[in-house]
């Protein structure tokens, strides 16, 4: 996955760079509009962490007690033991 992103990353770095080299306006506006797109999946992306955290909040008694939330305790790392 993370070469799927890097790849992804180099090809609209690599793109905007020819386009601003004929036209930098375009270039910029390029470069503004994936900015923004990509605002706009973060945003989207805490929104629905946000739904999620407040739904195990205020969930019924049945389902049990809530489980700790992950990004309140501190993060050890992915081979640390407890």
């Amino acid at each position: 996955m993370a070469a799927f992103k890097i790849v992804g990353v180099l090809i609209f770095v690599s793109t905007v760079a020819m386009v601003t080299v004929r036209k930098r306006w375009v270039g910029a506006a390029v470069a503004t509009f994936g900015c923004g797109v990509l605002f706009s999946v973060v945003c989207y992306s805490h929104h629905l962490i946000d739904q999620t955290r407040h739904e195990i909040a205020t969930r019924s008694a049945g389902w049990g007690p809530p489980p700790a939330d992950p990004l309140k305790e501190p993060y050890l790392g992915l081979f640390a033991k407890r």
